[in-house]
Order: structure tokens, then sequence, then C-alpha cells
């Protein structure tokens, strides 16, 4: 007995083939490539709280003063193209007390749309702990400061006017 090709079965094994191939074609890996530098500055400079940290990302609360150098170099080459190493940058120049360029790369990253940043940049803004207070004599002075109560509450309230009212 001779061994016949089923054109039904062949038909029907590439087109199950072909299907998943394009599948495969179709949908990529969810896990969107990233550069190394990235991927290393995320690991020694993630914050925890970040919005844009990836999931699998864990973070630290606190860069460490043996990883510094390491994080700032990393952070520095991926900061070009991301928001996130951008921020992150900003914790390895903050963690090695160099405000001034931690506000600014902070000041980047928010100008990219990085929340975290934003919120960093309006602490130091709110508390001033900014250095560019401390810059010239005199600054802290010259410093705009919030009102200590509303205006509203600064006026005294005016008297209820009388009025002639007839219940005729």
């Amino acid at each position: 007995m001779t061994n016949r090709l089923n054109p039904f079965s062949f038909a029907a094994t590439s087109c199950i083939a072909a299907l998943a191939l394009a599948a495969l074609l179709a949908d990529p890996s969810p896990v969107k490539a990233q550069s190394a530098d990235l991927v290393l500055c995320d690991r020694l400079a993630a914050d925890p709280a970040d919005p844009d940290k990836p999931a699998d990302v864990k973070g630290t609360p606190d860069v460490a003063p043996a990883d510094i150098a390491t994080a700032v170099k990393y952070c520095k080459t991926a900061g070009n193209a991301s928001r996130r190493a951008m921020y992150e940058l900003g914790r390895a120049y903050a963690a090695n007390r160099q405000m001034p360029e931690a506000m600014a790369a902070w000041r980047r990253a928010a100008d990219k749309g990085s929340t975290s940043a934003m919120v960093e940049l309006g602490v130091l803004y709110g508390t001033g702990a900014s250095p560019i207070w401390r810059r010239s004599p005199g600054a802290a002075a010259r410093r705009p400061t919030l009102p200590k109560r509303a205006s509203c509450w600064e006026r005294r309230p005016r008297p209820i006017p009388k009025r002639n009212i007839s219940w005729a």
C-alpha cells in the first residue's frame, strides 16, 4: 500500500501554520525593549512611588551612597530619551547633595511630563530649600512667601443693613 498525501490535511495544516505565523508577527511580545543604560538606571535610582516606573521594577527609597556615581553615569546616558531616567538622574544628584544639578534634571523631566519631577520641584520651592534663594546675600528677604491668611479673613465683616419691611 502506498502512502498518499491527503490534499485536505495538507491544506488544513498549512492554513494553521500560516495563522500561527500571522499571530506571532501581529502581536509582538508585551515586553518593550529598553536600553541597558535605562535598565541599570532603574535598578539603582528608581523611586518606588514613581508612576512612570515599570511594574517589574521594584525601586529604591534612597539611592545608596556607593551607587551614586554609577547611577549618575547611566541615568545621564539614558536621560536624553526618557523622562523617567531624567527624574532618576535628579534623585541621584540629590542623594549626592548636588541640588542645582538635581533641580536642572527635575526641571527637564517635568518639561517632558514627569509628575514625580513636578512634585520634587514643588517641594523644593515650597519649603524654601531651593538653592536659588541662597545664591546672593539678602535673597531670603526677597523670596516670595505665601500670605499668612487670605485677604478675605483679614477684612472685618460688614454690618447687615437695616431694611424697612412691612408685614401689612
